[in-house]
């Protein structure tokens, strides 16, 4: 957890210092990867299943991704814990996490 919260940490931190507004919902977007695209199937419906929004996108490379979307601030702890509880459940499913991202939600200046 302490490698997923410093690289969380300091990724907010960047995204900050570009002018990012980081009291602002936005979807961020877990992505998780398969090599099977039926358990990335299996994956997709047992997040749809615990409330989110998901959809599976084919790679390139005849890999599946499985990304999952939620409307969230993105704030530390909550979104570490998040996406360490959806690794561990891709996990289970043969898959693994793929990283996650966000548009910027740039400040206003008044």
């Amino acid at each position: 957890m302490d490698e997923a919260l410093n690289d969380n940490a300091a990724a907010l931190a960047q995204m900050a210092q570009q002018g990012d507004d980081l009291t602002q919902a936005r979807d961020v977007e877990f992505a998780h990867v398969f090599d099977d695209s039926g358990a990335a199937e299996a994956f997709c419906a047992w997040a749809k299943k615990q409330g989110y929004a998901a959809t599976i996108e084919t790679r390139e490379d005849a890999s599946t991704d499985v990304i999952i979307r939620l409307n969230m601030v993105p704030d530390l702890h909550p979104l570490t814990d998040l996406e360490l509880t959806l690794a561990a459940a891709a996990r289970e499913y043969a898959g693994e996490p793929d990283g996650w991202g966000c548009f910027a939600v740039p400040k206003l200046h008044s």
